[in-house]
């Protein structure tokens, strides 16, 4: 029979063209499923784009049209045309699969290496007609290619090379994915069914339609399903066999599937949040203008109008991209990404201002002064940036002498040159305000209009005053800031200069003093201009700045400070007098401080404590143009305060406690082992910016709103620290480091996708290099994240211990053999490590900082470091973990049904009911567990460590059941069934234990870890010795929840909808609620469950015939029986593959079929369903739902949807059973 089957299979392989037959699901647009194509050529259409785009190249011209071919041979692609020009192609070459792509930098290719150069064939003896020929990785990728053209006899020189791209149509090529077959067993079906199936995919071939958009399927994919089809219309209308039948349902059904994973699936929800996000930003947007009323008064927080309606027009385009159903995944990147620029260009030029003090020149020459007409003009000016363009606000004062209509200038010159755009004065100012009373007038002009950061920063300004009538020119310098800084840090050098060429050390720095001098000379003269440019002063003060830098190394050392109160432990207003930080040098063993005093003419001594009594320090040099004077003091012990005194006279200012110009003492202390918090302020404001651009949610590339939340709090924790006037240097240490540790964690808990990451182990905490490799691996499947690193030779990885909750967690160690779980828990519980042996951890949160224990030979001690784990980037190999053998080491990524028979050891973790938690349940048992696989089933088995304490224990509302015992070391192996380990599967513990007076029974959770599954040879559970199997007298004892003590007064069903129901249920026995008082009625409910239930109710008792099912072995004793009846009643049934799923959850749509049954409901096919959702229902169980529907038994959800598929309540499946008794 089996050899029968099989050749009917390699008939009908041979009808449909090979077929590779292979579920892969839904694909998505944005990366293309690997295929398989019958051997052959086939005419195909086909473009050469530019790069990374979808519009057609101008190396498209050169191709010829309709020479398109696509040749399959023994599996592998190749695609060539006809080229005209092609004495012009020096170069032409396609990119191997996994090779970098080529780059094209000023006419010059890199990265050639991974393309492999096309082959030609001349076609009719001319050179210049070929057809070339190139191997492609896959059909449904666009291909990158590499070509070089020199054009030869035209006017002009074209040697130009291309990154382009062969875009090929797939519609006339019957594709399907790559794979190795149907793995599931043959069904069993007859010619009826055969041809319903054939129906099925007529109908679907003929209502689908190939395209790139959301829907649609890859072109192509329709060419295999018609195959399939009419292979099938073949087999079934030429008397086939019963293997034959079955053979061509097999492949037709697969047909189906197959073309099922070719839909595209392009998701628009990262834009359409875009748009909504953009379309709000936008909303709140004002343009220049908006604050004033007028365009040519821009105001701070405004932006430019131009930018804005590029953002409006972005949106306009995005919304059209989403309501195309016809959009590609390309188009909607696109529209997005184009959003986002669009956004940053606007946010970039969000308007700013800032103070500068603003000088009024009488020329533009070296020996410029100040104009005589100063004093009507203000000292400062508000300068406004938008993005690189500035605008300055400036005061005219005594305004009423001032013609206000007259007032004109002339912009700087866009090169940022000392000249300016035109020759006439004829812009206006913008008025942003005037005061009469104060006979003022703020006027806003605009001094640099280019985007690129380039002016002069001088202004040619005109007015004309009411009493002459005669028109003034002045130059105002928005650079006088600049200046003074450039004055600064010539009195600076030139102190330092002084201190070495007047010091013992002169004679080993002879160079450095010249070079430094060399640049003091060519800086003076750009400082004493007044009218010096901007790029002028910023040159000689980075050239400047470099000298001083090259002079100070080996000699200097910068010393940071803090003017104190001189018995408060609060900053002196003395601290604005001084330049910081200061400089430390050391002469002769000695250790000197140089300082820099700045509005040196006001402060006219001061004194350091020297023995006791305060001296004046040595002045080194003053610079009358920047009011600076250089000095320097002796300085025994830095990390000790310095008793000082400043003496302050102001001319100026009459201190009215005396009546005289101020003129006082005041007494300070010099602290030079203080820390600068401010320093914090640029790692606050890159964890700020890193928060900030962070989206809040649960989906990939996402964070967690909680750590939003916590990131926030240490960077507020971090600004108000930076804020602090007085702190040491121990106390920014530590909170840099703290704010480090914060954004650590934050970019550790950002949701990952599936797959392979590079990350490493950081710590605080010393060096961790000489005892561990701190670049690790992270594999990440759903919840799951096992890290990878390696320790050094003769270091062991005993176990992690989470900081947060205390939880140790050990290495997951790979064992094998039969004995392999107790070694497995062996080495666990002794935490060794092979000497330089990958370990492995399954690590709950990432973001959660550890405490790593080595041991480390020779030490008797273990070593502890505080771990976070860092850096964490996808792995651009993901065969190898570093520090591993590729491909050896990774476990596999498992999902449901893709696990093999055997048996594998699993770690897993008890819960807190509906929390992220441990629950104490943890404690007493011991993990990894073993899991059973077979046939598709899988039962885990976990060993107790308290087996006379815990005197209940459930999963999946069953009783879990006893494997063995030990009763010398008190513990159990327990077994149940877990339909997913990929799912948590509630449960319930009980624990008596009277020595400990503890009598306690709670909800709990078990959850599992698929990254650390390990195949092993042994059958027995981690933790098992020597053990007394015992065999349990009553079978059923312990195992049947709805055979537990009778339980009326739940708390859970007071109120609920199906109250009612549930309490009529309970009278008539036919359910029980749980031991710890709950009857939970919105739990799942199984299908052994239901299978009892219904048996119960309708008394079933016909049930000494067993049914037969292929998992009988997996049907709970207390079950057992009502399945048999029910199934014998035929009320209930297996499925397809010959099992019955006890344990797997009853739907919505199983219920109502069963109930129709059971009520013996007429059928009538020309029922409709009016629900919302009515397209979604199975078509095996549409006419059930509608007999149900109609006869009051079932209704819908929310939105008058039905929910087929959703898993059936223990509420709702008592409802019906009670509607059911009624109307008997």
């Amino acid at each position: 029979m089996k050899k029968q089957f099989k050749q009917a299979i390699a008939m009908l392989l041979s009808a449909v063209l090979l077929f590779s037959l292979v579920y892969i699901g839904p694909k998505t647009a944005a990366a293309a499923a690997e295929v398989t194509v019958p051997d052959g050529t086939y005419d195909v259409g086909f473009k050469y784009l530019y790069d990374g785009k979808e519009s057609t190249s101008v190396m498209n011209d050169y191709a010829k049209a309709g020479t398109g071919k696509l040749i399959v041979e023994n599996g592998k692609f190749y695609f060539e045309n006809q080229w005209n020009n092609y004495t012009w192609f020096m170069h032409f070459s396609a990119r191997n699969a996994g090779s970098p792509k080529a780059e094209i930098n000023n006419n010059v290719p890199s990265n050639m290496e991974g393309y492999t150069d096309v082959t030609t064939r001349i076609v009719d003896n001319n050179p210049d007609t070929v057809i070339a020929r190139m191997e492609l990785p896959n059909i449904l990728d666009k291909q990158d290619v590499l070509i070089h053209i020199i054009a030869t006899g035209l006017p002009f020189v074209y040697d130009n090379w291309y990154n382009v791209q062969l875009k090929i149509d797939t519609t006339n090529v019957p594709i399907v994915p790559v794979g190795g077959g149907n793995e599931n067993p043959a069904p069993v079906v007859n010619i009826t069914q055969f041809n319903e199936l054939i129906t099925v995919a007529q109908s679907v071939y003929e209502s689908t339609y190939e395209g790139a958009g959301d829907g649609f399927y890859t072109p192509g994919s329709k060419l295999s399903l018609y195959n399939a089809i009419q292979a099938a219309k073949q087999t079934a209308g030429s008397n086939p066999t019963e293997d034959q039948v079955t053979a061509g349902y097999v492949l037709l059904e697969t047909a189906l599937r197959n073309f099922e994973a070719f839909k595209i699936v392009v998701s628009k929800t990262a834009l359409v949040q875009a748009v909504e996000e953009a379309s709000a930003f936008i909303a709140a947007v004002k343009e220049f203008g908006a604050t004033s009323g007028s365009a040519d008064v821009r105001s701070i927080g405004e932006y430019p109008s131009d930018l804005k309606a590029a953002v409006a027009a972005s949106v306009t385009a995005a919304n059209t991209t989403i309501s195309n159903a016809n959009a590609t995944q390309v188009e909607v990147n696109a529209a997005a990404a184009d959003l986002a620029s669009k956004i940053a260009d606007l946010k970039a030029n969000e308007l700013t201002q800032s103070t500068v003090t603003m000088s009024v020149l009488t020329d533009l020459t070296s020996t410029a002064q100040q104009s005589e007409w100063a004093d009507y003009f203000g000292k400062t000016a508000t300068v406004l940036k938008s993005g690189s363009k500035l605008y300055a606000n400036i005061t005219i004062n005594k305004s009423s002498e001032i013609d206000l209509n007259a007032l004109l200038y002339l912009r700087p010159a866009v090169d940022g040159s000392a000249t300016f755009t035109g020759s006439t004065h004829n812009r206006t100012l913008g008025q942003v305000s005037r005061n009469i009373e104060k006979d003022t007038y703020v006027g806003q002009l605009e001094f640099n209009r280019s985007n690129t950061a380039t002016t002069s920063g001088i202004v040619s300004f005109k007015f004309t005053p009411v009493a002459t009538g005669v028109s003034q020119i002045v130059y105002l310098s928005f650079n006088t800031d600049e200046l003074n800084a450039l004055n600064v840090a010539i009195g600076k050098a030139n102190g330092l200069h002084k201190v070495i060429s007047e010091s013992p050390l002169s004679g080993q720095n002879t160079d450095k003093l010249a070079s430094l001098q060399a640049a003091i000379d060519l800086a003076s003269p750009v400082a004493a201009n007044k009218a010096a440019i901007k790029k002028d002063i910023a040159a000689a003060a980075a050239a400047l700045q470099t000298a001083l830098d090259l002079f100070k190394e080996g000699t200097f050392d910068a010393l940071p400070f803090q003017v104190m109160h001189a018995t408060q432990n609060s900053l002196s207003t003395m601290k604005d007098y001084f330049v910081s930080p200061a400089e430390k040098v050391t002469i002769d063993g000695s250790t000197y401080v140089i300082f820099t005093v700045k509005s040196s003419s006001l402060v006219t001594a001061f004194k350091v404590k020297e023995d006791g009594v305060l001296v004046d320090t040595e002045i080194v040099s003053s610079d009358a143009a920047s009011d600076t004077r250089v000095v320097k003091f002796k300085v025994n012990d830095l990390t000790a305060l310095l008793d000082a005194q400043v003496h302050i006279f102001i001319p100026y200012v009459i201190d009215p406690r005396t009546g005289t110009p101020y003129n006082a003492d005041h007494n300070i202390r010099l602290n030079f082992d203080a820390g600068d918090a401010s320093v914090l302020n640029a790692d606050a404001a890159a964890a700020q910016a890193l928060h900030d651009a962070a989206a809040a949610g649960t989906a990939v590339g996402e964070y967690p709103a909680a750590a939003k939340e916590k990131l926030q709090t240490a960077i507020n924790t971090a600004k108000t620290f930076a804020a602090v006037a007085v702190v040491s240097k121990t106390q920014v240490t530590a909170a840099k480091a703290a704010l480090e540790q914060a954004v650590i964690a934050f970019k550790a808990a950002k949701v990952l996708a599936d797959g392979t990451y590079n990350l490493v182990v950081k710590t605080f905490d010393g060096d961790l290099s000489s005892h561990l490799n701190e670049a690790g691996s992270l594999v990440v499947s759903g919840a799951n994240h096992l890290v990878t690193f390696t320790p050094k030779a003769g270091v062991a990885v005993k176990k992690l211990i989470n900081n947060a909750t205390n939880e140790e967690i050990l290495p997951a160690t790979v064992t094998t053999g039969s004995n392999a779980g107790a070694a497995l828990v062996h080495s666990l519980v002794m935490a060794a490590v092979a000497t330089g042996t990958p370990v492995k951890f399954s690590v709950p949160n990432l973001s959660d900082t550890y405490t790593l224990v080595l041991g480390v030979n020779g030490l008797a001690a273990d070593l502890e470091y505080a771990v976070q784990f860092a850096d964490i980037a996808a792995s651009t190999d993901t065969g190898t973990t570093p520090g591993t053998t590729p491909g050896t080491e990774l476990p596999p990524v498992v999902t449901p049904g893709q696990l093999a028979d055997g048996n594998y050891f699993l770690q897993f973790e008890i819960k807190k009911y509906g929390t992220d938690n441990k629950s104490v349940m943890q404690d007493y048992v011991i993990s990894p567990g073993l899991l059973k696989v077979s046939g598709g089933t899988k039962t885990f088995y976990m060993t107790l460590k308290q087996d006379k304490e815990i005197t209940g224990l459930k999963f999946n509302n069953n009783s879990v059941s006893v494997e063995s015992r030990d009763t010398v070391n008190n513990t159990r192996v327990v077994y149940f069934n877990v339909p997913n380990i990929n799912n948590r599967i509630d449960g319930w513990v009980k624990i008596d234990w009277a020595a400990m007076n503890y009598f306690h029974e709670y909800d709990i959770q078990i959850e599992f870890y698929p990254n650390t599954l390990v195949a092993t040879a042994g059958s027995v559970a981690p933790g098992v010795g020597d053990v007394e199997v015992i065999e349990e007298k009553d079978p059923n004892a312990g195992k049947d929840d709805l055979n537990e003590p009778v339980v009326t007064d739940f708390k859970d069903i007071q109120g609920h909808w199906a109250q009612a129901s549930i309490e009529k249920a309970l009278e008539l026995g036919i359910v029980k609620g749980y031991s710890d008082g709950k009857f939970r009625p919105n739990g799942v409910i199984t299908r052994a469950e239901f299978a009892v239930l219904i048996s119960r109710a309708l008394k079933l008792t016909d049930g000494s015939t067993s049914a037969t099912f292929n998992d009988s072995k997996q049907i709970p004793a207390w079950a057992k029986p009502h399945i048999d009846r029910a199934a014998k009643a035929g009320l209930i049934s297996g499925y397809a593959n010959g099992t019955f799923l006890p344990s797997r959850e009853i739907n919505r749509s199983e219920l109502a079929s069963i109930i129709v049954r059971a009520a013996k409901l007429d059928i009538d096919e020309t029922n409709e369903l009016s629900f919302a959702d009515a397209a979604s229902i199975p078509d095996w169980a549409k006419n059930d739902i509608a007999a149900a529907a109609k006869a009051g038994y079932i209704q819908g959800k929310g939105g008058n949807k039905f929910e087929p598929l959703a898993n059936a309540t223990r509420a709702e499946a008592l409802t019906l059973i009670m509607k059911l008794l009624e109307t008997k």
